[in-house]
């Protein structure tokens, strides 16, 4: 995948986006409670930095940044995707909390989140390993499908009692 706002017209989309981040952020912000969360996807960092390099671009990014570094105050999170992990600037580098490592482009970009030797996952679709931790997870997609699944679990396990709130 790549960046949504590639191409023409890739700016003012862009623009436009951050413009309703920054609002929506704002608007929390001076209401403060309870607030529906937001999740923003952004698939290919790497890709959406690039694009980005002149004087507009610039400040784009840099409203993007802020919102994503104060955003989770006000319940908006960010899940991003990149394919180099020196494509994360500092400014949401030093903020992130979770990173998940998939397969890499360049093995050495591992070391650069602190993950060496045998904490590097194998090369294999789906498998990933969580920064803080070490620990390695798979990804995958059950075969009946997400829902099918989620029933047949709710089913096995559904005779149990619930937890009760302490």
């Amino acid at each position: 995948g790549g960046f949504a706002g590639s191409g023409a017209g890739g700016s003012e989309l862009l623009g436009r986006l951050v413009t309703f981040m920054r609002k929506e952020m704002a608007r929390r912000k001076a209401n403060p409670g309870e607030h529906r969360k937001a999740l923003i996807l952004v698939d290919g960092l790497a890709a959406m930095r690039d694009e980005y390099q002149d004087g507009e671009g610039m400040a784009l990014l840099e409203n993007f940044y802020r919102v994503y570094a104060d955003g989770p105050s006000v319940g908006m999170y960010f899940a991003v995707t990149t394919t180099r992990a020196k494509a994360v600037p500092s400014q949401m580098e030093d903020v992130t909390t979770q990173r998940w490592l998939l397969r890499l482009a360049d093995p050495y970009d591992y070391s650069i989140a602190g993950i060496r030797g045998p904490d590097i996952p194998a090369p294999d679709p789906g498998r990933s390993v969580f920064s803080s931790t070490k620990l390695q997870t798979h990804i995958a997609t059950p075969p009946l499908g997400v829902s099918a699944a989620a029933a047949a679990i709710r089913d096995k396990w559904d005779h149990l009692p619930t937890k009760q709130p302490i």
